[in-house]
């Protein structure tokens, strides 16, 4: 059995990219990736994770379909990673948006820094990313990555998953929502009658 290789099907016709108006709520509790659970999604997962909806699109639209409103896959871009491949993972994860999109999904498109993911997004979005890591001058540069791609990005609003960074908002001029990073859903438990 050979692997297959190439651009899956379900990808045919489908537009890259997803638009989030800054007018939709914006869920207060979102779960990492998990299969076949229910509430809203984040994808600020290991990569392996990710690669799931690349390489089962359908399987990974059900995912989203069960969630409703999803982040747009966060593929992981080094600093010093070729131009061209920041670019490629900015339009993989545009692919994915575009197909959960058009089946209805609610996707935030997601952050990336210098690989052009604004180009797939209509101006005003709301967008999500990752708090940086911690450290004065990782902040510091992040801060200012952000604020370049926010300008370029007419960025509408803001999603902040992880810890809250006082006075954001007012560096990018545009609202900033903080929203926690959970790995799984609230355990839940089921007592005998």
């Amino acid at each position: 059995m050979g692997r297959c290789v190439g651009l899956s099907n379900a990808f045919l016709r489908v537009m890259p990219g997803a638009f989030y108006p800054v007018e939709w709520n914006v869920p207060e509790c979102f779960t990492g990736r998990g299969r076949w659970r229910s509430g809203p999604l984040h994808t600020f997962v290991d990569d392996y994770r990710q690669e799931f909806y690349w390489r089962k699109p359908n399987e990974g639209l059900m995912v989203a379909l069960v969630a409703s409103v999803c982040t747009a896959p966060d593929f992981t871009v080094w600093s010093d990673d070729p131009v061209e491949w920041k670019r490629f993972q900015a339009w993989r994860s545009a692919m994915v948006a575009g197909l959960w999109a058009a089946w209805g999904v609610r996707v935030l498109p997601v952050v990336s820094f210098e690989s052009g993911a604004y180009e797939y997004v209509a101006a005003g979005s709301t967008w999500a990313v990752r708090s940086p890591g911690k450290g004065p001058d990782v902040v510091r540069q992040w801060v200012k990555s952000l604020s370049a791609f926010a300008r370029d990005s007419d960025m509408g609003r803001l999603v902040l998953f992880g810890r809250e960074l006082v006075g954001l908002d007012q560096e990018l001029g545009v609202p900033v929502l903080v929203r926690g990073l959970r790995k799984r859903p609230d355990a839940v438990l089921l007592r005998a009658a």
